[in-house]
């Protein structure tokens, strides 16, 4: 799995010493709210939203995932998240650009939040029950929107 690394697409030093553990043992589904985009720069304008609109130490999710399915590392799986309030310090955020209240997630778009999803799920040995949307955790409106179907999710991950 291709994972466009922090250093690659930043323009900001990501500071280790800033973060708690993180100890990964579900995987968090988000959807940014926000037009579908692509590219470095969509990530960016995600990761300027949480740093100086919200004030959070770095971007709150651990993956993102752009319209065109490219996949771009943001926290490092070891630290703590700012993305489901109860779950930061053992979960994994995965953020698809997009707001799925209004439209779906295109074939590379999913098809890489599948990847992504099985990758992660053996690498950290995570359950197939610990795989949720945000709002089913913390109850946040409906993230990560009314088009994506964890049941649907969970059967093209076998």
């Amino acid at each position: 799995m291709d994972i466009i690394k922090y250093e690659e697409w930043s323009e900001r030093v990501y500071n280790s010493y800033k973060f708690t553990e993180n100890k990964p043992s579900w995987l968090v589904i988000h959807h940014s709210e926000s037009p579908k985009k692509v590219g470095k720069k969509a990530v960016r304008d995600l990761q300027d939203w949480h740093v100086d609109g919200n004030k959070w130490l770095e971007i709150g999710y651990h993956f993102i995932i752009d319209s065109d399915g490219n996949v771009y590392e943001g926290r490092k799986e070891n630290h703590h998240g700012s993305h489901c309030y109860g779950y930061n310090q053992v979960s994994l955020g995965i953020c698809l650009i997009g707001n799925f209240d209004n439209d779906y997630p295109n074939e590379n778009q999913y098809n890489s939040l599948i990847k992504l999803i099985k990758h992660l799920k053996q690498k950290w040995e995570i359950k197939e029950n610990k795989v949720a949307f945000h709002r089913t955790l913390d109850g946040m409106k409906c993230c990560p929107g009314n088009h994506l179907d964890l049941y649907e999710i969970k059967r093209d991950l076998v």
